[in-house]
């Protein structure tokens, strides 16, 4: 019988109704059969067979129908029947790849890119990457500036063992993506692009310049160093750390990178030249930063500034005071001493460091630390010896002399040398004025004067330091000095006198010659007034003259021993007349003198202490007189001494008035 296409539509119908899906699909079988094109009735079988879970034939009948339409120019039907198809089955790669092409036809290129991916994954899962790979490598033509489907073109390419084409689409990847301003992103793509090509230059030079742009110098430096292990002579590699130094302001890493570079490689040495320049124009534009950011107010971020000049140029010394000055405004001089010696470490004997170290300490108060940095300063260059100067001046305001003339003996030879003992003469008047029996700056004193040949002062000195030893009880040196002024002033026999007395020769001091008109005998009506017996702490009065003194069959046993205090000394002074007052003294009077005030004065005052009745002089009246030095190292002696058999007594015929104040009289009076 022949075929009735009519009669079998219309029996296929009936089956579908009577839910007969197997006969109507026998039905529809023979209608496509006989008629290929008719893509309705395709299109019904295909979606009886979904029914009747016949999905093989039910994909190959909506393909059959997709196909129809793509050559009749329908793509959206045939796109629209590739998405039936490819529900009932996701993971056909067939139908993936049909869609992509219908959809790259299209200009729809996200869709196609969806479907390019999902075959080529489905190819990665099975283990065929060539396949994958082309696939990729079609994506990649498509859309250029699509970074997903590069990366994903490398990561195939690494996995078919294709390091230098994983490199490429790596590198090409990070390049799009860093114009695409995701520097984050490029970074590690250049990074990727170096693990499969580990002497690629274009992307390390890449990678290092982002580590740059972010501040990032440390990882980029262990990135060459890394890379450096392999190949340690590699002056390209060497040149870039050099490069990556320099920016994070390690000029001495720098020097050092560059020099190994033009050592492996001549040709580098325009990195040297341009190093230098680079450097002094950073560190040029780093201090004068600082110091306007210092003007603002701004003191940390100068601060931290300044330290950008000192890391670009260590010896940079106006960053470094700069710096230094910030610390020690803040009170941290610990940061100041960590700074310095920092660059200590470099420089060791750099004098210039080690002065300034030694003025942090001193502003920290580290007085042993400023002594002793600033001693090697001078040591390593005498120049510097003013700092060790001025340290003297701060002990000696300081109330510390001895550690003054320390300081003074390790530059006294240099200001010798350079003619300015004038600076050493200073401070040690500064160290007698604030104690006149200074011994020590006494002798520096004579020293310099000796060398200088000043007869004059080299005698003042001397006298003054005999005094000062006397007085101190110190004889062995006052011998030594008395010696000297014997030799240096022959016709002075208060020198030798003292020497003779200080010697142990003789048990007392000779009468006293003064070359003043001599006062007027005491009267035995003055002598008769006196007091009986001293006042507590001071010395009998004896108002006798030389003669009868020496005449006095007193024995040592017989005299008392009576020691006047270290500090004062007490005396008679007797005068018949007083020009002021126009009245007489009535009787010795007992007064108190402060040796050590006093010793070195051309003058004294002295203060009554003990009235007497028959004086005309209250207590507390105060008479001032001339004294000759020579008649003040007889009374430290007599003051000093012990033993001798003689009451300390000084009389009218060894001190000559001057003036006296008009006493204040008791009332009554």
């Amino acid at each position: 019988m022949a075929f009735s296409k009519t009669a079998a539509l219309k029996a296929a119908s009936k089956y579908v109704q009577q839910g007969k899906y197997q006969a109507a699909i026998e039905e529809y079988r023979r209608v496509v059969q006989a008629d290929p094109n008719d893509i309705t009735t395709l299109n019904i079988l295909g979606d009886l067979c979904v029914k009747a879970g016949e999905t093989a034939e039910a994909i190959r009948s909506f393909v059959r129908v997709a196909e129809y339409y793509r050559k009749n120019s329908s793509k959206s039907k045939a796109i629209a029947m590739l998405k039936k198809a490819g529900k009932l089955d996701p993971s056909s790669v067939e139908i993936a790849l049909r869609l992509a092409a219908l959809y790259s036809e299209e200009n729809l290129m996200v869709e196609a890119q969806q479907q390019y991916l999902a075959a080529a994954e489905h190819y990665l899962r099975v283990g065929q990457n060539e396949q994958a790979l082309g696939l990729y490598q079609k994506l990649a033509e498509l859309d250029p500036e699509n970074t997903t489907i590069q990366l994903r073109l490398a990561e195939a390419h690494l996995r078919a063992q294709h390091p230098g084409q994983a490199y490429e689409a790596f590198f090409a990847a990070a390049i799009e993506l860093q114009r695409q301003g995701k520097p984050e992103e490029a970074l590690k793509t250049f990074l990727k692009a170096l693990k499969a090509k580990p002497e690629g230059r274009k992307a390390l030079s890449a990678a290092v310049s982002l580590y740059i742009q972010r501040g990032e110098t440390q990882p980029a430096e262990s990135l060459i160093k890394h890379l450096l292990r392999m190949r340690p002579d590699d002056p390209e590699l060497l040149a870039l750390l050099g490069r990556v130094h320099q920016v994070s302001y390690d000029l001495e890493a720098a020097k050092h990178a560059i020099a190994r570079a033009v050592e492996v490689d001549p040709s580098c040495f325009q990195y040297q030249v341009d190093l230098v320049s680079a450097g002094d124009r950073a560190y040029a534009t780093f201090f004068a930063a600082a110091g306007e950011l210092q003007k603002q107010g701004r003191y940390e971020e100068a601060l931290q500034t300044y330290l950008k000049a000192l890391k670009v140029k260590p010896e940079g010394l106006n960053a470094l005071s700069a710096a230094v000055n910030i610390y020690l405004q803040r009170g941290e001089a610990k940061g100041a001493v960590m700074l310095i010696r920092h660059l200590l470490r470099a420089r060791p004997d750099d004098p210039e460091l080690l002065i300034m170290l030694g003025r942090v300490h001193l502003e920290a108060n580290d007085l042993d630390a400023a002594e002793q940095t600033i001693s090697r300063a001078v040591l390593l260059n005498p120049a510097c010896f003013q700092y060790l100067l001025s340290l003297a001046f701060f002990f000696r305001r300081k109330g510390d002399p001895d550690r003054a003339l320390l300081q003074l003996d390790r530059v006294i030879e240099i200001l010798h040398d350079r003619g300015e003992q004038g600076k050493a003469i200073t401070l040690l008047r500064e160290v007698i004025a604030g104690d006149p029996n200074h011994l020590g700056a006494l002798e520096r004193l004579a020293f310099i004067y000796s060398r200088a040949r000043d007869h004059q002062n080299l005698t003042e000195t001397l006298n003054s330091l005999a005094h000062a030893a006397i007085y101190k009880g110190e004889n062995e040196l006052a011998i030594t000095v008395l010696r000297q002024l014997v030799e240096l002033e022959p016709g002075e026999v208060w020198h030798q006198r003292l020497l003779l007395s200080l010697d142990g020769r003789g048990e007392e001091m000779p009468p006293l010659e003064m070359p003043s008109p001599a006062p007027a005998a005491i009267s035995s009506e003055l002598a008769a007034a006196a007091p009986a017996q001293p006042s507590p702490g001071v010395a009998a009065v004896d108002d006798r003259s030389a003669t009868a003194r020496s005449a006095d069959p007193v024995s040592d046993a017989e005299a008392p021993d009576v020691e006047p205090s270290a500090q004062s000394l007490g005396f008679a002074i007797a005068e018949e007349s007083d020009q002021e007052l126009n009245e007489p003294l009535a009787a010795p009077i007992v007064v108190d003198l402060d040796l050590s005030a006093d010793l070195n004065q051309p003058a004294i005052e002295v203060q009554v202490i003990d009235e007497s009745p028959a004086a005309d002089l209250g207590e507390g009246s105060v008479l001032r007189f001339e004294v000759q030095p020579k008649v003040l190292s007889y009374i430290a002696w007599l003051g000093r001494s012990r033993g001798r058999g003689r009451r300390p007594t000084v009389l009218a015929d060894s001190i000559r008035t001057q003036r006296r104040t008009r006493p204040r009289r008791r009332p009554g009076k």
